[in-house]
C-alpha cells in the first residue's frame, strides 16, 4: 500500500513540474538543419525560419514517439491555450501569430496589459512551435494548420483538466 502511495505521489510531483514555467521570455530562432531537441527543454516558442513544404514529414521525424493530433482553434475565443506539450503552428499563407506567456492570466478573454504580448510575423510555410500552456491568438484561422504533439503526461492532463 505504501508503495502505491509513493508512486502516485511521485507521479503527481512529476505532473506538477509541467506547470513550472520560466520567468523570462525568449523567442528561439532556428533552421531545420540547426534544430536541436534541447531547444524544446527551454519551454520557449521556437520559430523555424526555413519554409517547409511537407510539414508532416518533419513532425513525424521529430515527434515520432509522441501522440500527434490535428488541433483546432476555438473561434469563440480570442486567446486559446495550448493544452498539448507542443503546438506546431504551420502557416499556409503570410500571417501573424500572437503569443502570451504561460502562467500569465487571461480574464474574460483579455490578456493582462501589463504583460508583454509577442507578435511573430510568418511567411508562407514557416513554422512556430508553441510550448505547453502558452496562449496563442490567430486572427485568420484559414492561414494556419495546427498540429498538437502530446506526450503521455500532457495527454492525461488534457483528459483531466
Amino acid at each position: 500500500m505504501k508503495l502505491y502511495i509513493f508512486v502516485i505521489a511521485c507521479f503527481i510531483a512529476y505532473l506538477y513540474c509541467y506547470f513550472v514555467f520560466p520567468s523570462h521570455i525568449s523567442i528561439i530562432q532556428t533552421t531545420l538543419s540547426s534544430f536541436n531537441f534541447n531547444m524544446l527543454l527551454e519551454r520557449q516558442p521556437i520559430v523555424v525560419d526555413d519554409t517547409i513544404k511537407d510539414i508532416l514529414s518533419v513532425i513525424d521525424s521529430w515527434f515520432s514517439s509522441n501522440i500527434i493530433q490535428d488541433a483546432e482553434i476555438n473561434d469563440k475565443k480570442t486567446w486559446n491555450i495550448n493544452r498539448h506539450k507542443y503546438l506546431v503552428c504551420y502557416t499556409l499563407d503570410d500571417d501573424e501569430l500572437l503569443l502570451y506567456k504561460a502562467g500569465n492570466s487571461v480574464v474574460n478573454d483579455v490578456a493582462d496589459d501589463k504583460e508583454p504580448i509577442i507578435a511573430i510575423t510568418l511567411k508562407k510555410h514557416q513554422t512556430v512551435i508553441v510550448p505547453f500552456q502558452w496562449y496563442y491568438n490567430i486572427k485568420n484561422k484559414d492561414n494556419f494548420k495546427l498540429y498538437g504533439v502530446h506526450d503521455y503526461c500532457t495527454y492525461i492532463l488534457n483528459v483531466l483538466i
